[in-house]
């Protein structure tokens, strides 16, 4: 089987991109021009995964031709808030001094 992972938004080749024969751990990755072939003779009802960091992963189901072409979008996820001034004082607490607060609570 062989294969050529592309982009959706702008039809490059995509390289580096995982492709692993689901419920195994036999994998391969695309070259610099998105194009793969994997290693072992795949079966009608076996499913390719294909992932990549920042676009979506997909599982594909193998059909009965010899080349595959898929493409890939990208994946957008929200940042977790914002950082305003970016630094932040922090006060250095010494061992010692945290023992003596620590042994006249009691």
């Amino acid at each position: 089987m062989t294969g050529t992972v592309l982009s959706a938004e702008d039809g490059l080749a995509l390289p580096a991109v995982r492709v692993l024969l689901v419920g195994t751990k036999t994998e391969t990755y695309t070259d610099a021009d998105g194009k793969f072939r994997f290693p072992e003779e795949l079966e009608d009802k076996d499913e390719l995964s294909f992932m990549f960091i920042g676009l979506k992963s997909q599982t594909l189901r193998v059909s009965g031709a010899d080349e595959m072409i898929v493409r890939m979008e990208a994946e957008l996820m929200p940042l977790g808030g914002i950082v305003v001034g970016g630094a932040r004082a922090t006060k250095r607490i010494s061992f010692r001094r945290w023992w003596w607060n620590l042994k006249n609570l009691f």
